[in-house]
């Protein structure tokens, strides 16, 4: 009972993060919404330099607790730095936006490697989603 209220706190925080991103992205304050996204994956652990320069498989290494909540904070952290991406997109700045998408990509990829997971249908849809904006963010 205890990790599923945690893992519900976790991801209402991460709904909040990604609304109060899109209004400073629809706003054009884009350092705004790179700093508030720093903010929820430092919470998980993670920092906005080292989405820009770890691969995938490292970042998911840092998620790794003894809570197990692992899965919960990789989706998280997929979540994040596609709207990340997103904010880069908006930028022009589509050579970053693509290779954040890709790490999105990746760590979803990873995650659909387990089968037996409750969230594989989700993660197989937000992989989809990930490879069109791939293609989107392709077209220079």
């Amino acid at each position: 009972m205890i990790k599923n209220d945690y893992i519900l706190r976790m991801i209402e925080q991460m709904g909040d993060v990604l609304r109060k991103v899109l209004n400073l992205e629809n706003s054009q304050q884009f350092k705004q919404g790179h700093e508030e996204i720093d903010t929820a994956m430092k919470q998980l652990g993670v920092s906005h330099a080292l989405t820009l320069t770890l691969p995938h498989n490292e970042l998911m290494n840092l998620l790794n607790r003894p809570d197990g909540a692992y899965e919960d904070r990789c989706l998280i952290l997929s979540r994040l730095v596609q709207a990340d991406a997103h904010i880069y997109y908006t930028e022009g700045k589509r050579n970053t936006a693509h290779d954040l998408y890709q790490s999105s990509l990746g760590i979803l990829t990873e995650l659909a490697k387990d089968e037996d997971s409750e969230k594989l249908p989700d993660i197989k849809n937000r992989i989809s989603e990930v490879q069109f904006l791939i293609r989107d963010s392709m077209d220079l």
